[in-house]
């Protein structure tokens, strides 16, 4: 009888409660990141409308990404816990924060506060 051929092995993460829970929580990461590279280039393109605007911040997402590696093959005799908490703080500063809404022009021509009462 012939075994069926696996890719992929998902018996860590049936087997230990952590492991799954770490690897959700990563996966959840890593989607949120993705999102957020996403949305701020949607955004840089509908306030400038440019491609140069637009490829300038896929550019610097994209140039993170051979010191990533670099670091991978530093990092391999370091405590995996200091190296993943190092990861999460890097992207976390290199992912671009949205710009906040801009002023609409009040009826005076000049830019006014937001109100609350709207």
């Amino acid at each position: 009888m012939r075994t069926p051929l696996r890719l992929l092995d998902v018996r860590p993460l049936r087997g230990s409660r952590p492991f799954r829970a770490l690897w959700i929580g990563s996966s959840a990461s890593q989607l949120g990141g993705q999102v957020a590279t996403v949305a701020v280039l949607a955004q840089v393109w509908d306030v400038t409308g440019t491609p140069v605007g637009t490829g300038a911040i896929g550019l610097a997402t994209a140039t993170s990404a051979p010191f990533s590696l670099v670091a991978g093959g530093l990092s391999a005799g370091l405590a995996i816990a200091l190296v993943a908490t190092a990861n999460t703080a890097l992207r976390a500063y290199r992912t671009p924060a949205p710009a906040p809404p801009a002023c609409e022009p009040d009826a005076s021509g000049t830019a006014g506060a937001a109100t609350a009462a709207g």
